[in-house]
């Protein structure tokens, strides 16, 4: 009898990668797709996000985004947003070391994005049907503004 491979969804919820919500297994095909979808190199240095200065390439970037469920086309409005959370104006740094309460997150909602908003089935009061409010899934912190365009 073979043993059955380990589920990678509680694999990752061992390793503590998530905060128990579901979360997509990054393989190395998803993460490819998405690094295609922000159209840049995967080592191109997106910022050095405080506190720590973590180096935020376009590859962990998009490690990030497959595990919370984007789209590969979503990939440059969260990139967008980590280069806006990482400028010193955004002091993200302060914000991440106070001992005060706080939360830092910026939710895009899938229907100020689209030119097609209200066109697609929705929930009451318009909200979009997938299981999350914005576009890249609910378990991981998501960051972006909507992009530019009609």
């Amino acid at each position: 009898m073979t043993t059955p491979a380990p589920d990678p969804f509680e694999t990752l919820f061992e390793r503590g990668v998530t905060d128990g919500l579901p979360v997509v297994p990054p393989t190395r095909e998803r993460v490819e797709a998405m690094v295609a979808g922000s159209g840049r190199e995967a080592d191109e240095l997106i910022a050095l996000v405080p506190p720590n200065f973590g180096r935020a390439t376009v590859e962990k970037i998009a490690i990030n985004a497959v595990m919370a469920g984007c789209r590969p086309d979503y990939l440059p409005v969260v990139i967008a947003g980590v280069e806006a959370m990482s400028e010193d104006a955004f002091d993200l740094h302060g914000v991440s070391a106070t001992t005060n309460f706080h939360s830092s997150s910026t939710v895009p909602l899938e229907p100020l994005w689209t030119s097609t908003a209200g066109a697609a089935p929705s929930a009451p009061g318009g909200a979009p049907t997938r299981p999350s409010a914005g576009p890249c899934g609910s378990s991981s912190p998501t960051w972006g503004a909507p992009p530019p365009g009609p």
